[in-house]
């Protein structure tokens, strides 16, 4: 049940995630901004086009959506502790990394369109990170981590 839940989650975040991607990366390129502060300036303006005004939405979910699929890896490292589970999660952590390194550059060179591309190709390579989790973690023959049982002592301590 778990593992379901986390599989689910992956991919519902993956997808939202993608979608903001989508709308801050045709933002920026129909409406450029000619220095940073300009940029920011035009995510508050209430005048500027919906795209430019949720752009924002992307950084702020990429940091969460890519630090809860840290966590998943993680959780799920735990729950199906098999080689191919650990190695996606390793793969996950390292692309957020990454990927998160690239955004920030694409930001701060007001996203040059080979940039935006190496941003996207990074963000297929982390889709085919968590394609890899979830399905090593879904297999009938993947290994279940132990239950920790608490065993209670009927003995009574002396007084």
């Amino acid at each position: 049940y778990e593992t379901g839940v986390l599989v689910g989650t992956s991919v519902a975040g993956m997808l939202l995630l993608g979608v903001s991607g989508a709308v801050a990366a045709l933002g920026d390129t129909l409406f450029p901004s000619e220095t940073l502060m300009e940029g920011l300036r035009q995510d508050v303006s209430d005048t500027a086009h919906v795209f430019i005004r949720r752009r924002i939405l992307h950084p702020v979910l990429a940091v969460s959506m890519g630090a809860l699929l840290v966590l998943i890896g993680r959780w799920m490292a735990r729950l199906r502790p098999s080689a191919e589970v650990k190695r996606a999660a390793l793969a996950i952590s390292i692309l957020y990394s990454v990927q998160l390194m690239a955004g920030l550059v694409n930001v701060v060179l007001l996203a040059p369109v080979w940039l935006q591309l190496v941003h996207l190709l990074l963000a297929d390579f982390v889709w085919m990170a968590v394609v890899s989790l979830c399905a090593a973690g879904l297999a009938a023959d993947a290994p279940r981590a132990e239950p920790v049982v608490e065993t209670v002592s009927t003995h009574a301590s002396p007084v």
